[in-house]
């Protein structure tokens, strides 16, 4: 995603925030005490907003256009969904974001990103954030958000849809499971419907339950432990004892079968795998792509494609400590600091060099993959050495003939100075 498309997310939600949007009826502001939102008026406003909002989306480009993954997330809608709720409600739509989120429109929109796809352990995990999230709509948690809070409260969630989840970063996508203005309550009630249509398809709620621990475990979770920005929610761990609590006692139904769409959830992570790693260079997430190619690698043994990503991962390092020590940073729920800064600056030659390493082995599994030259020669043109970096620049283009990046390619090529930038 670019930072230009990123800007008209941002830039269509404050318009929606502002009332400025199309046909978007806004309500009379708090203090116009003599016009009080009738019910009609209040579900149109959330409902053409939303519609904007989709709009907008789609504009933009930033859904994942992949019928196979399409299919699988609106197969467990399917499943999901309440009886009595029209077949036409809930639309699913996955956006290309490393970030781990799932949130509701209040109009049935359900969006989830390629980061949470990739992080869920389980099918059950998965089908636990989009009941949440359903809940949410059918319960009409929105709606009492507006009541209580007006405008504001529809305008701080369309805000951070944008800001918080599809066009944020590391530091900007602890949006989670929920919108922040849902209630502590609202949370807990979607918390347990969501379950419980969970068990109704046929999961197991043990399994479920466990995506709680997977957002404990990942880099995102101290936020949410320790409040901050969202201090309306309950903690992971407070939503994860409450159902477990449940469980205990017989409330809700456990000891299904945890192998349930065991198979499919591992082939839908195999196929996002690669656009997952491609979204965290994309947003200069480097350091999290060092470690989840590491353990790919691990994992899976020696892969070219795998190595030179983490070259990537090494080169972005060295070339953009600013960025490694703002992903730090916001990992600690911190403001990057000069200090950590200097710390990533001061590793620059040990990331270069494992840079080089990635790429000459990527380069020895499969001398005819492009990345494995381009990284070679970029790696080489930032140090300052235009003899070595210009023919391997030159064998990418070959390889890669019509690359997205060729016209800057060529113009490093023509640059008369040695590394400096075209």
């Amino acid at each position: 995603m670019s930072i230009r498309m990123n800007r008209s997310l941002l830039s269509v939600s404050l318009a929606l925030v502002l009332g400025v949007g199309g046909c978007v009826r806004k309500p009379p502001p708090m203090t116009d005490t003599e016009r009080p939102l009738t019910h009609d008026e209040e579900i149109a406003y959330l409902e053409e907003q939303g519609a904007e909002f989709d709009a907008e989306i789609e504009r933009s480009g930033v859904v994942l256009a992949d019928p196979v993954v399409q299919e699988y997330v609106d197969g467990i809608a399917r499943r999901l969904r309440p009886e009595g709720v029209a077949d036409d409600v809930f639309r699913i739509r996955v956006v290309r974001s490393p970030s781990l989120f799932g949130f509701a429109l209040p109009h049935g929109s359900i969006y989830l990103s390629v980061g949470l796809l990739y992080a869920v352990r389980s099918e059950a995990e998965l089908s636990q954030v989009m009941g949440h999230e359903m809940a949410h709509v059918v319960q009409r948690h929105s709606l009492a958000a507006l009541r209580d809070r007006r405008a504001k409260g529809v305008a701080v969630q369309l805000t951070d849809m944008a800001t918080l989840g599809i066009a944020g970063g590391v530091a900007q996508v602890s949006y989670l499971l929920s919108v922040t203005s849902y209630s502590r309550a609202a949370e807990a009630e979607a918390d347990e419907l969501g379950l419980r249509a969970v068990v109704g398809a046929g999961y197991d709620a043990t399994a479920a339950v466990g995506f709680y621990e997977t957002l404990r475990a990942s880099a995102l979770a101290e936020v949410n432990e320790t409040g901050g920005a969202f201090a309306t929610h309950p903690t992971l761990s407070a939503r994860s004892e409450n159902l477990e609590e449940l469980l205990r006692a017989g409330e809700i139904e456990s000891g299904r079968d945890a192998r349930v769409g065991t198979a499919e959830q591992a082939a839908i992570h195999g196929r996002i795998a690669g656009e997952y790693l491609r979204l965290l260079y994309v947003y200069r997430l480097y350091e999290r792509l060092s470690e989840e190619t590491t353990a790919l690698l691990e994992r899976d043994g020696e892969d070219s494609t795998l190595l030179c990503a983490r070259g990537d991962a090494w080169r972005g390092m060295a070339e953009d400590p600013e960025a490694v020590a703002l992903e730090r940073a916001s990992r600690r729920a911190v403001a990057p600091t000069d200090e950590m800064i200097a710390e990533v600056r001061a590793k620059k030659d040990e990331f270069v060099a494992s840079a080089v390493a990635d790429y000459e082995r990527c380069r020895e599994l499969d001398r005819a993959d492009p990345r494995a030259w381009r990284g070679i020669g970029m790696v080489a043109w930032s140090s300052g050495d235009a003899d070595q970096a210009r023919p391997a620049l030159q064998q990418y283009l070959e390889l890669e003939p019509w690359a997205d990046d060729r016209r800057y390619i060529q113009s490093i090529l023509a640059a008369d100075g040695e590394g400096e930038q075209p």
